[in-house]
């Protein structure tokens, strides 16, 4: 499609082609070089290139519309909301599809430019008669996702033509087409004949070699390497370009929706591009590599605010507080994982880390004493720390006995002791049932393992017995015979139907079925998918973590502890940084992910 930009007054005239802002006339066309028209608006399907799997986005990357996408290429909004991030910590939320580009666009051209079958050769089809007026560009068929944190693609120079007026670049949609990239605003590119680079204007810069017949220009933006100012137009990152395998260097800021661009202006020049599908001159990955280091170092690096410490553990003796940045830092840090270690019940763990705390500052106050002041005098005494700050001792066994019974598989002396110290939780019900209702089903699941003659609760796929509990040895739940097993599960999956066949919760029905259909494996723990998660070791933490909250909330506790809900937080905010376009985010290392 031919498009023309209003009459624009010249500049001055330059030397080197390419600068100069001639009106747009109208053009004879001439005959192209025989290059195939394009048949389509996509050329043949590939993985996304395997530089950007250090994107956390990587799996959202597709160069062909999946089947619930737009025929055109529109991804569905999928956006993750920060409240949306927080609801989990294991990134359960649906990833967006983000469609990567893959050729030229046929219908985003230049009538001047004739784009080859496989939409990734272009050719100059003008006859150069009217000099800058004969530019042409052709665009891609989709725009750079931020989301990669860089992304580049190359140009291969097939023929150089006649004098070589090829433009490699970036721009809007809403550039004209009959001017190179670099040459209108909201353009930029990198100039094949001169070397020079061109931002938004007809006047270009110094900046690399010339390039012709044979040469591989390469173009990629770093969406990481930039600075927001407010007040300033947000600049999506910078643009740098290589020639057959050299890094050239930054060339300048760009912002905004960008599409890969190209551009030609004289006969005989051919150029084909590489989205990815083939493997690239330029070792982008090295670049990658090094930018992901530099972005997570300087997140390591980041000094904390003082507004963010915790308040020292009691007591507030002054020879006892810390007396650095760093030492506050670290303590702020043992609260956190002391908090953790009590929230999920690991008594033995804690009091030790606790104990361990409380000889640091003995000996932190010990070295503060003056040189050649008396050390007769011990430091002032400390009272025993309570490990369970926020809860009785009691409780807190009571906790971690029915975690560790559940995660042995001794379901029903979970339920039991649950039913003794906690009946409130087993009572409430939700629109998944209820916690009883999972742990029963729980319990069937726990049975047909122990029935199987190829499983065993307590042993992972890999055959090597796995420690479930910190504290103690972890013994097996009691192995029935196999007529009895069998006999009680056909009670416990009649009593289920009994109560819960006719229930009108969809999730309730489900998790019915899925449970019930373990009768139809001889060994459930080979299967994949559905059933292999619903026996997995995973799953009973899982409900070891959802139970414990439960019980915390009964209590009137925080459900989750301080650390697990900061990382959260953390988790979600990148995500969201991520979503909104902050190529940064999507380059900063995969998301902690805690699991007691």
């Amino acid at each position: 499609m031919h498009r023309t930009t209003p009459i624009l007054a010249p500049p001055p005239p330059r030397a080197a082609s390419g600068t100069n802002r001639l009106p747009v006339i109208a053009r004879r066309r001439t005959l192209s070089l025989a290059l195939p028209a394009a048949s389509g608006p996509y050329s043949k399907p590939f993985a996304p290139p395997a530089y950007l799997a250090h994107s956390s986005y990587y799996r959202s990357f597709f160069t062909t519309p999946p089947e619930d996408t737009d025929l055109f290429g529109e991804p569905k909004e999928n956006r993750v909301k920060l409240s949306e991030g927080l609801a989990s910590v294991d990134d359960a939320a649906p990833s967006p599809v983000i469609l990567l580009p893959t050729c030229w666009d046929n219908e985003d051209r230049c009538a001047l430019i004739d784009v080859s079958t496989d939409a990734l050769g272009c050719s100059f089809g003008g006859s150069a008669k009217y000099g800058d007026r004969d530019a042409a560009a052709v665009r891609a068929n989709r725009p750079i996702p931020p989301q990669t944190g860089i992304y580049y693609f190359e140009v291969h120079i097939v023929n150089a033509g006649a004098k070589g007026f090829i433009g490699v670049g970036v721009s809007h949609r809403s550039v004209p087409l009959s001017r190179l990239p670099g040459w209108e605003p909201n353009s930029w590119g990198y100039h094949a004949d001169d070397g020079f680079s061109f931002s938004s204007r007809g006047t270009g810069v110094p900046y690399g070699p010339r390039c012709t017949t044979g040469d591989v220009v390469g173009c990629g933006i770093d969406f990481t390497a930039h600075e927001y100012h407010p007040g300033e137009e947000s600049v999506a990152g910078r643009c740098f370009f290589t020639k057959n395998g050299e890094w050239l260097g930054y060339a300048f800021d760009v912002y905004g929706k960008l599409y890969p661009s190209v551009g030609l202006r004289t006969p005989g020049e051919i150029i084909r591009a590489n989205f990815g599908s083939e493997p690239f001159k330029y070792d982008i990955e090295t670049l990658v590599r090094d930018r992901k280091r530099v972005l997570n170092d300087s997140v390591i690096n980041t000094a904390i605010p003082p507004s963010l410490f915790l308040p020292s553990p009691p007591p507030a003796i002054p020879s006892l507080l810390p007396t650095s940045t760093s030492e506050r830092v670290n303590e702020t840090l043992q609260s956190l994982v002391s908090s953790y270690l009590i929230h999920h019940g690991y008594t033995s763990s804690a009091s030790a880390f606790l104990n361990q705390i409380h000889e640091e500052r003995v000996e932190r106050s010990r070295g503060l004493v003056p040189s050649g002041a008396s050390t007769t005098t011990a430091p002032p005494p400390l009272p025993p720390l309570d490990p369970q700050p926020m809860m009785s001792p009691s409780d807190s066994l009571a906790r971690a006995e029915i975690r560790r019974r559940l995660i042995e598989g001794d379901v029903e002396r979970s339920i039991a002791l649950t039913q003794k110290h906690y009946p409130a939780v087993l009572v409430d019900e939700d629109d998944e049932g209820g916690m009883l209702f999972k742990l029963r089903l729980r319990s069937f699941v726990e049975g047909i393992l122990r029935t199987s003659s190829s499983a065993s609760p307590t042993t992972s796929p890999k055959g090597k017995a796995k420690a479930l509990s910190e504290d103690d040895d972890v013994a097996m739940a009691p192995v029935e015979d196999a007529p009895s097993a069998l006999d009680s599960m056909l009670e416990l999956g009649r009593a289920l139907q009994t109560e819960y066949g006719s229930d009108t919760r969809p999730k309730v029905q489900e998790a019915l079925t899925l449970t019930f259909s373990l009768w139809a494996y001889e060994d459930p723990r080979s299967q994949a998918g559905p059933v292999g998660l619903l026996v997995s070791d995973a799953a009973r933490e899982a409900l070891a973590d959802e139970l414990n909250s439960a019980i915390l909330v009964s209590q009137r506790l925080p459900p989750m502890p301080q650390l697990e809900s900061m990382v959260r937080h953390a988790n979600a905010a990148v995500k969201l940084l991520g979503d909104i376009g902050d190529g940064g985010a999507a380059l900063l290392s995969h998301p902690l992910v805690f699991r007691p």
